[in-house]
């Protein structure tokens, strides 16, 4: 009988649970963190398409503002918005330039017209993104 005398005088928490309770506690917030960065990498990533798609559409619409000023007798050479990664047309450079200021210099853009068509390619560094693709690519097609 002792024993259980033992039992009803106890009162308050051992250290055993203690412990229990803050290692539970700290794995619950390791995962928090785990998510918290993941979620940062997602938007990061997000941010970069977002980008990229933003500034092939812009192209796409400059080039075809430009066949329209053609007709009008005011408008810039069509090669000037083509080319590919090593260089291009001058209005080719000054979109490479913004690509590379927003997406790292490892930002790569092509553009190029085949047949009634413009096609534009937009290559980046997306390392840190979710998946860890070191060679994200956006292609868009544009109706001339």
């Amino acid at each position: 009988m002792p024993n259980l005398n033992l039992l009803v005088r106890q009162k308050g928490v051992s250290l055993l649970e203690v412990l229990i309770a803050v290692l539970v506690l700290g794995i619950g917030l390791l995962g928090v963190a785990a998510l918290q960065s993941s979620g940062v990498r997602n938007v990061q990533s997000a941010h970069e398409r977002t980008v990229a798609t933003l500034v092939a559409h812009s192209l796409s619409e400059n080039v075809r503002a430009n066949i329209a000023a053609q007709r009008l007798g005011t408008s810039r050479l069509q090669a000037d918005y083509l080319g590919d990664c090593d260089g291009g047309g001058s209005q080719h450079q000054l979109w490479s330039t913004q690509l590379k200021q927003r997406l790292g210099e490892g930002a790569c853009l092509t553009a190029e017209v085949n047949g009634g068509q413009l096609l534009i390619n937009v290559r980046w560094d997306d390392t840190r993104g979710v998946a860890g693709n070191g060679a994200m690519q956006l292609n868009y097609r544009v109706a001339l």
